[in-house]
């Protein structure tokens, strides 16, 4: 029987949100999820979450769409 812990919190603010996922990391608690109706800029620096290349494939498929159309 498993014993993980979750905890689920509700934030008016974004920047109380990035507060909130600080304290949680300066305590060593993992934080595995996090959802937002809207994008938070500097949440996923926040939860260290590596950089994707989706943004660079992206840009490259939108400059072969102008260059073909």
């Amino acid at each position: 029987m498993s014993t993980t812990k979750k905890i689920f919190g509700i934030y008016a603010d974004d920047d109380d949100l990035l507060k909130g996922v600080h304290a949680f990391k300066d305590k060593g608690i993992a934080i595995n999820e996090v959802y937002t109706p809207f994008p938070v800029h500097g949440l996923d620096k926040a939860l260290g979450l590596k950089n994707t290349r989706i943004s660079n494939a992206a840009f490259l498929y939108a400059l072969y769409g102008v260059t073909v159309g």
